[in-house]
């Protein structure tokens, strides 16, 4: 029960990510004007590492593997400080819902629907 709270606070994080897909671009196109978001999604990875001593250890190395090629993809993306493309736009709406879908692991195992 203690993981549902965070696992719900970042599955709505990735849904807002997915909502306002162009903000969020923009935001990482100028990352150090937006510390909030910086601190936020440190405190995201840091709750990944926690997941590695846990019983969803599985779920934290996924989410670290989605993360890890997301940010290979994008990165050409982001240095080079490209508008939000047709292809930009595909990796981000997949690496949203895979990261929803995974995460949805932790909730549906914690309330006991999926035993």
């Amino acid at each position: 029960m203690k993981y549902i709270i965070f696992t719900i606070i970042f599955m709505f994080f990735e849904v807002l990510k997915l909502l306002m897909m162009n903000k969020y671009w923009k935001i990482n196109l100028e990352r150090q004007k937006y510390p909030i978001m910086i601190f936020f999604e440190n405190i995201y990875m840091i709750y990944l590492l926690v997941l590695l001593f846990t019983p969803y250890w599985y779920v934290g190395l996924i989410m670290m593997l989605i993360s890890f090629v997301s940010a290979i993809k994008l990165m050409n993306g982001v240095l080079n400080k490209l508008e939000l493309t047709k292809e930009i736009r595909i990796y981000l709406f997949g690496d949203g819902i895979s990261s929803i879908l995974v995460l949805s692991i932790i909730i549906l195992k914690e309330t006991t629907l999926w035993q």
